[in-house]
């Protein structure tokens, strides 16, 4: 059954613009030439079929090999137009590193997972200043599931993810093929190309995976788990972990991040996170990454426990994967459920008002170290609001 192409508009960047362009190569495809995906990677250098399907649904920049296999593939004349098609996607991929970060701290679909950030353009400038940011990147990276995520990964474990990937994208998307964990050990077994599944064993059981995770529900279900719903909790770690770099490099760099704010561009890096890797995101009935739960559990300051964020995030994954709405438009509709039920509460007001003592504090002693004419300056209204409030704690 062939994929159903995504609706896409220039004006959601770079990407989508370089996606819509592929899409009219495909489409002008010469007589006589299959226009279909799955025979370009026989005839054109093998390059994945699910990296083709990412790159048409503007979702993931191809590689210029990728590139080069699709442009012979479509081109009538491949040789005359090959330096005008890498030139577009250096082009594009330009536009992708150049998009500010700061203010929205939104995560863009990285060419591969794995693939190193780039830093802000305004990495020189920024680089003697100190942001409050930071100090939620540091306590968001000294979780346990953070510190895992920093541990050494042999290229065989990597390549365990990256084939646990490839075969759930190879899988027809009208849910005919059997995605029970034992059908997709027997793929993956087959795909890696090794005697025994006790290797795949060892690959799971290898690391402290299991310690990493928060005590609860979610934990103890993972700890009795089909070795395949394992493999599957660690590669969507692994392939969410680039957008999460993206994320704290962003939030890294704002003033004064809130909590709102902190949720918000996590939401909308998990979104990114699921728009690109659909097939990955939706395996385990749309469970999220773990990480992406431990840190909304911090963000949101235990309004919700570790399984809590898991069902919240996996019911917006499945939201984004069975809709058609952008990505800003799921972000706001996630958004608006998060403040209900962790924001826009009693206990959840009065710690942020409580927050405020020692900034209002702090502006009152810089506002007693004036002169006399300086303080004339500030408003007495709001001056004595000030005082007032400081009063009531």
């Amino acid at each position: 059954m062939p994929r159903r192409a995504t609706p896409l508009n220039p004006e959601d960047g770079p990407l989508a613009r370089f996606a819509l362009k592929l899409r009219q190569l495909r489409a002008a495809t010469p007589p006589g030439r299959s226009r279909r995906v799955e025979d370009v990677p026989a005839s054109y250098g093998s390059p994945s079929r699910a990296a083709i399907y990412r790159a048409l649904a503007g979702t993931q920049l191809p590689t210029e090999k990728t590139l080069e296999a699709m442009v012979r593939a479509w081109a009538p004349e491949p040789g005359t137009v090959m330096d005008y098609w890498i030139k577009r996607r250096r082009e594009t991929e330009k536009a992708l590193a150049e998009r500010d970060l700061p203010g929205e701290a939104h995560a863009s679909p990285p060419e591969r997972a794995g693939a190193p950030i780039r830093p802000h353009r305004h990495a020189a400038e920024d680089r003697t200043r100190v942001y409050s940011g930071e100090l939620l990147v540091l306590q968001l990276e000294r979780s346990s599931l953070a510190q895992w995520l920093k541990e050494p990964v042999s290229r065989g474990t990597e390549k365990y993810y990256e084939a646990f990937r490839s075969v759930l994208d190879e899988l027809p998307e009208d849910g005919g093929a059997d995605r029970s964990p034992g059908a997709i050990r027997h793929r993956l077994v087959r795909q890696v190309g090794i005697g025994s599944p006790s290797t795949l064993y060892a690959v799971v059981q290898r690391r402290s995976f299991t310690g990493a995770i928060d005590e609860g529900d979610c934990k103890e279900r993972l700890a009795r788990a089909h070795v395949v719903t394992r493999l599957a909790a660690q590669a969507k770690l692994w392939f969410y972990r680039p957008f999460r770099l993206a994320w704290l490099e962003g939030l890294s760099r704002i003033d004064a991040p809130q909590g709102r704010l902190a949720a918000r561009t996590l939401l909308h890096a998990l979104i990114s996170w699921v728009k690109a890797e659909s097939q990955l995101a939706c395996y385990s009935e749309y469970a999220p990454p773990l990480i992406a739960a431990q840190d909304l559990s911090q963000i949101v300051d235990g309004q919700l426990d570790f399984d809590d964020a898991m069902e919240f995030l996996g019911r917006v994954a499945e939201r984004v994967a069975t809709s058609a709405l952008a990505i800003d438009a799921l972000v706001e509709a996630a958004h608006g459920d998060l403040m209900s039920i962790a924001f826009d509460r009693p206990d959840a007001v009065r710690r942020s008002i409580d927050q405020l003592r020692e900034p209002i504090q702090e502006i009152l002693r810089s506002i007693g170290n004036l002169s006399s004419e300086d303080e004339a300056l500030i408003p007495s209204a709001q001056r004595e609001a000030l005082r007032r409030l400081a009063a009531s704690w």
